[in-house]
C-alpha cells in the first residue's frame, strides 16, 4: 500500500505520511554523533575490524574429487581477489572500507555499494555511496524493478534527482528490511527514544556548569513609608 506516485519526485526516507512519521537519514546522522553512547558502541566494532583477516578460498562444491583448497589451479584465482580486496573501491585500504561500510549500516540501515565497471564491463571497484541519498524505487507490485529498469536513484545537490541505477549496479544491502517501506530499520533508529532522553538529560547536566546560579536580573522591595513584612515580601513576590 505504498502511495501513488512514490517514484516521482520524492526525497529519500520521505514516503511515510505525517501520522506514519519515520525519523530522516538526516536526524539519525545527527543522532549518532551527538550522542557519546552511540560513539563508543560504534567505536568497538571499528576497533574489531582492524583485526579481521582476509581469507580466499573455492567453495566446497567448485573442488572437484581428488583435489586440495591450495593446489596451484585455485591460486592465481585467489591472488586476484586477495589483491583485489586490499583496495575494494580502488582507493581505500580493506578496513578503511569495511569501517565506512558499517558506519552506514549501523546508522543508516542502507549501504549502498556501486558496483564500478571497468570500459571492458569487469568489475574495477565497490564503490560507498552515501545511503541517505539514495532512493529505492518500486514496480507496480512495490517491488524492487528487475534490471533493466532502474531500482534506485540517487538525490544529490539540493535534493535533485540524478543517477537511475539497476539492482545489478548498485547493492543496496539492509540490516533489517521491512514490508511496509523499502527502507530498513538501523540499530540507531531502534533507540531513537533512548537517545533523545540522553541527549536533553546531557543539555541540563552542561547547563549546571555553563549557565551558573547568576539570576537574570534582581527585583528591589518600592520604597514605602512603612516596613515591609515578611508577609508582605511573599505576596509581592509571588504577583
Amino acid at each position: 500500500n505504498y502511495p501513488a506516485g512514490y517514484n516521482i519526485g520524492r526525497l529519500p526516507r520521505s514516503m511515510q505520511s505525517d501520522e506514519q512519521d519515520i525519523p530522516s537519514f538526516w536526524q539519525l546522522r545527527n543522532f549518532a554523533r551527538n550522542y557519546d553512547g552511540i560513539q563508543l558502541c560504534e567505536r568497538a566494532w571499528l576497533d574489531m575490524l582492524m583485526k579481521l583477516q582476509v581469507t580466499i578460498k573455492p567453495r566446497p562444491e567448485l573442488i572437484q574429487d581428488g583435489d586440495d583448497e591450495n593446489d596451484a589451479k585455485y591460486q592465481k584465482d585467489i591472488a586476484k581477489y586477495l589483491k583485489f580486496f586490499e583496495k575494494p573501491d580502488g582507493q581505500k585500504p580493506l578496513h578503511d572500507w569495511l569501517r565506512t561500510a558499517i558506519i552506514e549500516q549501523v546508522e543508516l540501515d542502507a549501504l549502498g555499494l556501486y558496483m564500478r565497471p571497468t570500459k571492458s564491463g569487469d568489475l574495477f571497484g565497490m564503490d560507498i555511496l552515501d545511503g541517505s541519498t539514495l532512493k529505492p524505487l518500486l514496480d507496480d507490485r512495490g517491488r524492487p524493478p528487475d534490471p533493466p529498469y532502474p531500482a534506485y536513484q540517487q538525490y544529490l545537490y539540493g535534493g535533485l534527482p540524478g543517477a537511475l541505477l539497476t539492482s545489478k549496479q548498485l547493492l543496496y544491502i539492509r540490516e533489517s528490511p521491512r514490508a511496509d517501506t523499502p527502507y530498513g530499520v538501523s540499530r540507531v533508529e531502534r533507540i531513537i527514544m533512548r537517545v533523545r532522553q540522553a541527549l536533553r538529560k546531557q543539555t541540563k547536566d552542561l547547563a549546571y556548569f555553563t549557565d551558573g546560579n547568576i539570576p537574570p536580573g534582581l527585583l528591589q522591595l518600592p520604597q514605602t513609608e512603612t516596613e515591609w513584612t515578611s508577609d508582605d515580601v511573599q505576596t509581592y513576590q509571588q504577583m
